[in-house]
């Protein structure tokens, strides 16, 4: 019996010959043409490595992989869709043909990507922009499970000029601090009722278009000349932006950034940079003052989501970085945004 593989754009047909001794579940990459399974999972079996017949005109790929391809989200909105998911060591997607314009973000472990017959490799932490047209095969980390996230949007919302641009800065790139904040945002359910569809969507498409957009910059960026101790310096940062909220100590982040703790801080003073700590406390102390402005936390509460022994030490660092308290800094910004709302009322009426 054939059993019909959707992988993408391409259909691929299994030899019957393959002989069942187990199960797996191959998670499928569905693009925003609106193209869609009936199922976000598609159960095959192998015994061993086998080929699979590719169409007329294509090459053959081979399936490594024995382990469950976990699709941990999919959501689709208007002509964006996002996705995260889990490969086992080993794992192989494609090879299709690209319709949007998609961000790959590697979370762990790696990818090496046959883009047109050119191998790329994107480690873990970096990302990369595929563009319409290009033909793409991907080969996961062989040693451990590689975990990757996605957000792709059709070619038909954005200019003539941005594609250009796009298609000019893939990467990869270190994806980190605001592209990472916007990719996070994006993977929320935003709550919104359904007879409100069109505004979602907008949200979805802008939110989209700003990612893409700021991975670019930062591809275009990377080109550049860089600084011999730059990878160093970023994997502090992705340090600092990922565990700013927990109680890490210099050693901590001189582990992550590969270097020892003296290495670190001459590396930091060198760059003009903080020190760690420094760098650790502005990122906490920036989360906190946006936290304490938007939402209805109190202090005890935003010092321990944003990583502060206690609410003590959270007050005296936040009067040191802005002159003034916690409560006094929102007081401030919640008085100034009732009166100027009070003046829009007075001149309406």
């Amino acid at each position: 019996m054939f059993l019909d593989v959707d992988l993408g754009t391409h259909y691929r047909r299994v030899y019957p010959s393959l002989k069942k001794q187990g199960e797996q579940h191959m998670a499928l990459n569905v693009n925003s043409s609106g193209r869609r399974p009936r199922d976000l999972t598609t159960r095959l079996a192998f015994s061993r490595e086998e080929e699979v017949c590719p169409q007329q005109g294509t090459e053959p790929m081979t399936v490594r992989s024995q382990h469950s391809y976990r699709l941990n989200m999919y959501l689709k909105h208007g002509p964006v869709v996002i996705g995260d998911v889990l490969y086992p060591p080993g794992g192989i997607f494609g090879p299709r043909i690209q319709r949007d314009y998609q961000l790959v973000v590697v979370h762990k472990g790696s990818l090496r990507l046959r883009l047109d017959g050119d191998w790329i490799d994107v480690a873990e932490g970096d990302g990369i922009l595929l563009s319409p047209r290009h033909r793409e095969h991907f080969h996961f980390s062989m040693d451990r499970e590689t975990h990757h996230s996605w957000i792709a949007i059709s070619p038909r919302f954005i200019s003539p000029a941005i594609r250009k641009e796009l298609e000019q800065q893939h990467g990869p790139a270190p994806f980190l601090g605001r592209m990472s904040s916007l990719l996070e945002l994006a993977r929320q359910e935003l709550s919104i009722s359904k007879e409100n569809e069109s505004l979602r969507e907008e949200f979805y498409r802008g939110l989209a278009i700003a990612t893409i957009c700021d991975f670019a910059s930062a591809a275009r960026d990377e080109k550049g000349p860089k600084n011999p101790h730059a990878a160093t310096l970023e994997r502090l940062e992705r340090c600092i932006l990922r565990r700013y909220a927990e109680p890490i100590n210099l050693l901590q982040m001189a582990q992550e950034a590969g270097v020892s703790r003296q290495h670190l801080l001459r590396l930091c003073r060198d760059n003009a940079r903080g020190t760690p700590t420094e760098q650790l406390y502005v990122r906490r102390l920036e989360v906190a003052a946006d936290l304490l402005l938007q939402t209805g936390l109190s202090v005890a509460e935003t010092a321990e989501q944003c990583g502060f022994v206690n609410q003590f030490h959270f007050s005296r660092k936040f009067k040191q970085a802005f002159a003034c308290s916690p409560l006094e800094w929102r007081t401030r910004f919640w008085s100034a945004r009732v009166l100027v709302e009070t003046e829009k009322s007075t001149i309406l009426n």
